[in-house]
């Protein structure tokens, strides 16, 4: 049997190939703090193209303009699992109440 060899440009090519129709349209994306070092009118591009997608998307963010114009569902993830939160400002009590009890946990321990 005779053995198919590629050159090394055509494995790049071929890699690049498969890369572009994967990106094409992706079905799922993940952005960590996507708008850091953006400026106000690329935010306001990235929210608007954002808006408009199709696919499902995962967003860590500090940036509660961009959160509140994006999105549709609001998670939050601690050591007790996975909470649905209604919005920003449910979400910043459930971090404060966090805080709080991580706080005094770590006050008692230093008390024993």
């Amino acid at each position: 049997a005779e053995e198919s060899t590629q050159s090394t440009w055509e494995a790049v090519v071929s890699t690049q190939s498969t890369w572009a129709i994967a990106w094409k349209r992706p079905q799922f994306i993940i952005m960590d703090e996507p708008t850091n070092h953006l400026d106000a009118e690329t935010i306001e591009a990235l929210i608007t193209a954002l808006k408009g997608y199709q696919g499902g998307v995962l967003i860590v963010s500090h940036d509660q303009y961009f959160l509140q114009n994006v999105v549709t569902s609001y998670w939050a993830l601690d050591a007790g699992g996975i909470h649905h939160i209604t919005g920003v400002k449910e979400a910043k009590n459930f971090w404060g109440n966090q805080a709080v009890q991580r706080s005094e946990e770590v006050g008692q321990k230093q008390k024993k």
